[in-house]
């Protein structure tokens, strides 16, 4: 637990010297509660060109962290779903967890997933994670539904929107000029076969 005070996740290279730092690190006060397992350390990071700043989402943080990048001045600004309440993710108690452990952490937590930033609308998007109930764990049903959450560059709410019968993939998303492009699997469809579905800002108003 006390690796990931400074467990680092954007390194900066000075190219005329040679010297590299590690600006950016895991935020301490959220990943320092407890043991959360390696699921819970993946970040992700979206570019806003015209402010200069890096929009950083981390897995069991309920807040998305801004990185000035010419000044390294950074702030947070909350960012979830209305149904996770606050947002928070609870840690595990135990000193230490094994595979099997981290991934059950992992699938029954609410937590936070890819960001992007549209620069044609100016807004963000967010993935949350559902947490999987008992009953579906149970039943190995571990896929956990997904809620894209859309915010404007004052990081207020706009829409948010829960895929409950589409398998959603938030890595595999990408902006274009007519809206984000989202990658799904339908329920019944064929799961070696990926959709992009075109999710506009019109169908959040």
């Amino acid at each position: 637990m006390n690796a990931l005070k400074s467990f680092p996740i954007i390194y900066k290279i000075n190219l005329e010297d040679s010297s590299v730092r590690a600006p950016i690190n895991l935020p301490a006060d959220v990943y320092t509660k407890g043991v959360y397992g390696v699921s819970f350390i993946e970040a992700s990071y979206a570019y806003n060109e015209a402010t200069q700043e890096l929009a950083l989402s981390y897995p069991a943080d309920p807040r998305v962290e801004f990185y000035h990048l010419p000044t390294g001045r950074s702030r947070r600004v909350l960012a979830v779903p209305t149904s996770f309440g606050k947002g928070e993710v609870k840690p595990s108690k135990a000193e230490k967890l094994n595979g099997m452990e981290s991934f059950s952490l992992f699938t029954r937590s609410n937590s936070y997933s890819k960001i992007y930033y549209d620069p044609y609308r100016k807004v963000y998007y967010r993935f949350a994670e559902k947490a999987v109930d008992k009953v579906r764990f149970s039943e190995k049903k571990f896929w956990k539904h997904k809620i894209l959450m859309l915010f404007d560059e004052e990081f207020k709410l706009i829409q948010e929107i829960e895929f409950v019968n589409t398998f959603v993939f938030p890595a595999m998303c990408f902006v274009g000029e007519k809206g984000l492009y989202v990658g799904v699997v339908e329920e019944n469809g064929n799961e070696n076969t990926i959709k992009f579905h075109l999710f506009t800002l019109q169908e959040a108003k």
